[in-house]
This record gives structure tokens, C-alpha cells and sequence, in this order.
């Protein structure tokens, strides 16, 4: 998929947490940048988290808890407030372990097309 990426970060030092929702949106908390080592690792993640999206790994979760409408308002700055909610769905959702794979793995292509040390990034796919 092609999108146009938006990156938000959440100021939440209480919760290590990132994600991103087939529509070009990706979501992190202050908690969760903290914690990675370095500017690679958080490219690593990101590519990790569009792969998902590009996948359409959370739409083939037949266990969704999070409503369109919920996501929406996230997305459009209309209920900024609803953060708590949206992590801690989105904490209840697991892909499967192939998804984890194939997101690695499509990470790691995107990556390798821009100029960064890719061997830098085993450490954060492996995580």
C-alpha cells in the first residue's frame, strides 16, 4: 500500500507501546522511544509497524476490539483524550507469529533502500 505516513507521538511515560492502522497513521509513547537504544531501533520499529499496515495484519485479526469510529477520532484529532482506550485494545490484539515474521522480513526491504546500516537492526527486530 502506498500511504502517506502521519507519526504522532503520545505523551505517556506509563505505557511502551507503538502502533500503526492501515491508513498511513502510526502512533508512539514517550514510554516506548525512551526505551529504545537508538535512532536505528526506532527506524527498525517503524518499518516493522507500516509492514503491518502495508500486510493488513490487524484488519485479519478476526478478534478486533477497536471500533472504526474510535480510531477515526484518534486519527482526526477529534478525541484526543481516547488514547488510553485505543492502546489498550490495540495491547489485547497478538498477531500471529507468521504476521510477526512477514513484518520483520518486509522491514527489513524497506530499509535496505535507504541509506542506514541494516546489521544495526537485528537487535531491534529481535525484541
Amino acid at each position: 500500500m502506498n500511504f502517506v505516513w502521519k507519526v504522532y507521538i503520545m505523551q505517556d511515560d506509563a505505557t511502551l507501546n507503538a502502533f500503526a492502522i492501515p491508513s498511513g497513521y502510526m502512533y508512539f509513547c514517550t514510554d516506548f522511544i525512551e526505551y529504545l537504544a537508538n535512532e536505528d531501533d526506532l527506524m527498525g520499529v517503524m518499518g516493522h509497524k507500516m509492514a503491518h499496515s502495508d500486510k493488513n495484519h490487524s484488519v485479519q485479526q478476526p478478534h478486533r476490539h477497536c471500533s472504526v469510529n474510535l480510531l477515526l477520532s484518534i486519527a482526526f484529532g477529534n478525541e484526543p483524550n481516547q488514547a488510553a482506550q485505543i492502546l489498550t485494545s490495540l495491547g489485547s490484539l497478538t498477531f500471529s507469529r507468521n504476521a510477526e515474521t512477514e513484518a520483520d522480513e518486509e522491514s527489513v526491504k524497506y530499509l535496505a533502500k535507504i541509506p542506514i546500516i541494516v546489521m544495526k537492526l537485528q537487535h531491534s527486530l529481535k525484541s
